[in-house]
C-alpha cells in the first residue's frame, strides 16, 4: 500500500534549509523506518507452522446408509444396511512448503492418512437378505496432497479512516489428491465376498462406501487448515502494529508503528513499516532544540541481501537510523538528559569538597570551607546512533553539560562547567536456547571525554581538571545515564513451535545506516514469551521501570516478534 502522502510528507521533511542538517520535525512520521523480510529460505522453513494447523487425529462421524422398501418377501429381503461406527483418521505431515511467488505464496503439503489401523478397527455392521453380520475394518496409510495459496494484503478500517491498516491473509481453495483403492481397504471377520457380490447386483459396494467415507474424513480434516493458516500468519503479523506510550525513566515516549506497505516476489516477503517516536512537549531544561531529529534518508537493501560475512538471512529486522535517532531525539527533548544530581543518587555529599576530587586545591581559595554545591546537567545536543564501531550500535552523546552552581559573593553562580563526550556501546546478543535477546550496555568512565567548558574562577587550571575528572566520572555519571541505557533481556516468541534459531547483527546498506539483525528459523524449544516487564525474580527489578515497562498497552508482545515477549530482567555489564 503507497502512501502518496506520507511520501510527499517525507519529501518536505527532508528538503534541507540552505545550511542545515535535514531533520524530521518533532513527533513526524517516517516512512520505511523498519522493515521486516522473510526469503524463499524463511518461508521453506515456516512450512514447519502447517503441521500445528492439521488435527494429527480426528474421530470420524459414525456412518449409516440403510434402504427399506415393500414388498411380498418383507422389507429386510429387498432392503439393506450398512453402518460404520467407532472410525478414527489419524494424520501425519510428510512435508509441508510455503514458497513466494509474484504476489502472492503457494502453500503445500504432503499427508499420510489412514482410517483406524489393525489394532484398533472399526466396525461395519451389514443387512443384506434379512441376514445381520458384523465386521472389523481399517484402512492402510495413503498419500494426500494439498495445495493453495496465500495472498496478504494490508486492509484499511472503513469505521476509522485514520486507523493503521492491519494484515488480512486470504487463503484460497484447497486442491486435494489422493490416490486410494481397494486394496488399501482391508474389511475382516465378516462375509465379504458373498455380501460385496449381492451389492453389486444392487450398484453398490462397501469398498466404495469405505473409500469415499475416507474421502469425506479427508476433506473434513483439512477444510479448517486455511482459516487455522489465516488466524496464525494474521496473528503472527499482528505485532507490527505498535500504539503505546512508554515510561522511560519519567519521560513518556509515544511509539507508534504501522505497515505502510507489503510486497511478496519469488525471493520473499517485505513488510516496510512506518513509524514515529515523540513527546508531547519539550521539558523546560531544552534551550537548543533543533527542532527535529537527523534525517539521512538512504535506499533499503535488497530482499534477502546481508553484509559481507553474514550467511544469507531466512528473517531480515532493519532498522533504519532515522527511527533511532527519532527516539533518542524524544527522549532528549522530553528531559532525559536533565538531571538535578543528588546525594541519594551519587552516595556521595554534594558540596564544594567534591571539586577537590579532581580539581586539586584550585578552588581552595574560592571555597576554604565546605559550601553547598548544586550539580546538573544541561543537554545542549540530542543523542544519536552510529551502526558502525565497536559495538553492535555506539550511542554518541555530545554537549552534555555538566554544570557545579555554588554560591560566591552571595549568589549563585557556574563555578565549573564540563562539556562531556560520551560513546556508549550497546551490543546483542542472541540465546538461541533460551529464546533470550540480551542487550548489554557498555557505559563507564573510558566511555565519557571531559572538556572544561566554563571555568571563569580558576582558568589555569582547567587542564588540570580535564586530567583528573575521570575520577568522578563513575560517581556521577552513572548515576545520570542509567535511565538512557541499561541492560536488558528480551525472551522472543516462538509460533507452533517455530522461532528464532541464530541472530546476527550487522550495519548494513550502501551507507551502512541500517542496523540488520539477521536470523535464521527453524524448531525451537522455547515457549510463546512472557508479557510485561519482569526481573528474574518475577517483579518489575531495579531500573525496570525505565526501560521497558510501558503504559497504555502490551510493549512486550509486540516488540518480542522484531523483534516479536518482553521479560527484563536487568543483568548489568561491569565496564
Amino acid at each position: 500500500m503507497t502512501r502518496t502522502a506520507h511520501l510527499s510528507l517525507m519529501s518536505v521533511l527532508l528538503a534541507p534549509a540552505t545550511g542545515m542538517a535535514a531533520v524530521h520535525q518533532p513527533n513526524a512520521t517516517i516512512v520505511d523506518a523498519v522493515v521486516l523480510d522473510v526469503t524463499e529460505d524463511g518461508f521453506a522453513a515456516l512450512g514447519a507452522v502447517i503441521p500445528a494447523v492439521i488435527p494429527a487425529e480426528i474421530e470420524v462421524p459414525d456412518f449409516v446408509q440403510e434402504v427399506r422398501t415393500s414388498s411380498d418377501w418383507g422389507e429386510c429381503f429387498t432392503g439393506y444396511h450398512i453402518g460404520i461406527s467407532d472410525a478414527f483418521a489419524e494424520i501425519e505431515v510428510s512435508s509441508a512448503v510455503i514458497t513466494p511467488r509474484n504476489g502472492h505464496l503457494d502453500v503445500d503439503a504432503e499427508l499420510l492418512v489412514n482410517i483406524n489401523d489393525a489394532a484398533n478397527p472399526f466396525a461395519m455392521t451389514t443387512m443384506l437378505l434379512c441376514i445381520w453380520d458384523t465386521c472389523d475394518g481399517h484402512v492402510e496409510p495413503f498419500n494426500v496432497d494439498v495445495h493453495t495459496t496465500m495472498a496478504l494484503q494490508l486492509v484499511d478500517d472503513p469505521a476509522d479512516p485514520e486507523a493503521p491498516p492491519t494484515l488480512d491473509a486470504i487463503v484460497g481453495d484447497l486442491e486435494i489428491i489422493y490416490d486410494l483403492t481397494g486394496d488399501q481397504v482391508n474389511l475382516n471377520s465378516c462375509a465379504i465376498g458373498t455380501i460385496e457380490d449381492i451389492l453389486n447386483i444392487l450398484g453398490l459396494s462397501m469398498v466404495d462406501l469405505v473409500i469415499d467415507l475416507a474421502g469425506d474424513t479427508l476433506l473434513g480434516a483439512v477444510a479448517d487448515m486455511g482459516p487455522e493458516l489465516e488466524a496464525a500468519i494474521e496473528d503472527a503479523f499482528a505485532a507490527t502494529n505498535i500504539s503505546q506510550t512508554m515510561d522511560v525513566s519519567g519521560v513518556a515516549l509515544n511509539v507508534e508503528l504501522h505497515p505502510e506497505d507489503i510486497e511478496i516476489t519469488t525471493e520473499g516477503l517485505r513488510i516496510n513499516m512506518e513509524g514515529a517516536m515523540g513527546v508531547d512537549g519539550a521539558a523546560a531544561c531544552i534551550d537548543d532544540d533543533p527542532l527535529g531529529s537527523l534525517a539521512t534518508a538512504s535506499a533499503i537493501p535488497g530482499i534477502g541481501t546481508a553484509p559481507a560475512g553474514i550467511a544469507a538471512p531466512q528473517l531480515a529486522f532493519l532498522l533504519s537510523d532515522d527511527i533511532a535517532n527519532q527516539a533518542l531525539y524524544s527522549l532528549w527533548r522530553g528531559g532525559l538528559l536533565c538531571y538535578e544530581i543528588t546525594e541519594e543518587a551519587t552516595g556521595f555529599p554534594l558540596d564544594t569538597s567534591l571539586l577537590g576530587l579532581f580539581a586539586g586545591d584550585a578552588f581552595d581559595d574560592l571555597f576554604p570551607e565546605s559550601a553547598p554545591l548544586a550539580v546538573s546537567t544541561r543537554p545542549h545536543r540530542p543523542p544519536e546512533v552510529d551502526y558502525v564501531g565497536t559495538h553492535d550500535v555506539d550511542l554518541k552523546v555530545r554537549e552534555l553539560v555538566l554544570e557545579f552552581v555554588g554560591e560566591v559573593d552571595h549568589r549563585n553562580a557556574l563555578i565549573l562547567g564540563m562539556d562531556l563526550a560520551i560513546d556508549a556501546g550497546i551490543d546483542l546478543e542472541f540465546d538461541d536456547a533460551l529464546g533470550a535477546l540480551d542487550i548489554l550496555v557498555d557505559l563507564g568512565s573510558e566511555n565519557v571525554t571531559p572538556t572544561v567548558a566554563s571555568n571563569e574562577f580558576v582558568p589555569e587550571a582547567s587542564a588540570d581538571i580535564e586530567a583528573d575528572f575521570g575520577s568522578v566520572i563513575d560517581l556521577v555519571v552513572s548515576s545520570m545515564l542509567g535511565g538512557l541505557v541499561s541492560d536488558m533481556s528480551f525472551t522472543l516468541p516462538s509460533m507452533s513451535g517455530v522461532g528464532l534459531t541464530a541472530m546476527e547483527l550487522e550495519a548494513h546498506g550502501t551507507n551502512e545506516d541500517w542496523l540488520g539483525a539477521f536470523a535464521g528459523i527453524g524448531a525451537v524449544t522455547y515457549g510463546a514469551g512472557g508479557e510485561g516487564c519482569a526481573s528474574e525474580d518475577g517483579g518489575c527489578g531495579g531500573g525496570c521501570e525505565g526501560s521497558g515497562c510501558g503504559t497504555g498497552g502490551r510493549l512486550g508482545g509486540n516488540w518480542g516478534f522484531l523483534a516479536f515477549g518482553l521479560l527484563l530482567a536487568h543483568r548489568r555489564r561491569q565496564t
